[in-house]
């Protein structure tokens, strides 16, 4: 902690020292520090920051298991549903669903609802599937519609359909 904060010569210093995260003066010493956060400690335990965009202190700093720690990235992504804020992985296992189809389907422009309570492998895009393509010709003829991703299929070959 003390040298990822303080020594530029730290390979993860550009995480902490390099972008602003401070160390206490009281924890310069190992006493301050024990002094500070002697409750709680376990050795299943490792020491996190609250807000993770500032430094390590007694009003910024407790005791968290791994996962609690994982889900207080700053690279993770973050949603609010139903006026909850918590990160991708949470509302994942809440909803028990791969987090990397809820950052497929989000990414595919999929409401942050659809994408958590849709629980189908095989979900309907989000696009009206009753949507047909026509001929450009004008004649009417359908020659195509979309397949359940939302990609175009055409029937009839040497037809240049558009979206009707």
């Amino acid at each position: 902690m003390k040298d990822r904060c303080l020594n530029p010569n730290n390979d993860r210093y550009y995480d902490y020292g390099g972008r602003g995260i401070t160390l206490c003066d009281k924890w310069l010493s190992f006493d301050g520090f024990y002094e500070d956060m002697k409750e709680g400690y376990d050795d299943l335990l490792t020491i996190d920051r609250i807000e993770n965009d500032k430094g390590y202190s007694l009003d910024n700093c407790k005791w968290s298991t791994n996962e609690e720690q994982s889900n207080n990235k700053r690279t993770n992504l973050k949603l609010t549903f139903n006026g909850e804020t918590k990160t991708a992985k949470e509302f994942c296992q809440i909803f028990n669903i791969n987090e990397d189809t809820l950052r497929s389907r989000l990414k595919r422009g999929w409401s942050l609802e659809r994408a958590l309570t849709c629980n189908s492998k095989v979900c309907k895009s989000p696009r009206d599937l009753s949507e047909k393509i026509q001929c450009a010709c004008g004649c009417g003829e359908v020659i195509g519609r979309f397949d359940r991703y939302g990609r175009e299929r055409r029937f009839i070959s040497g037809h240049n359909g558009r979206k009707m």
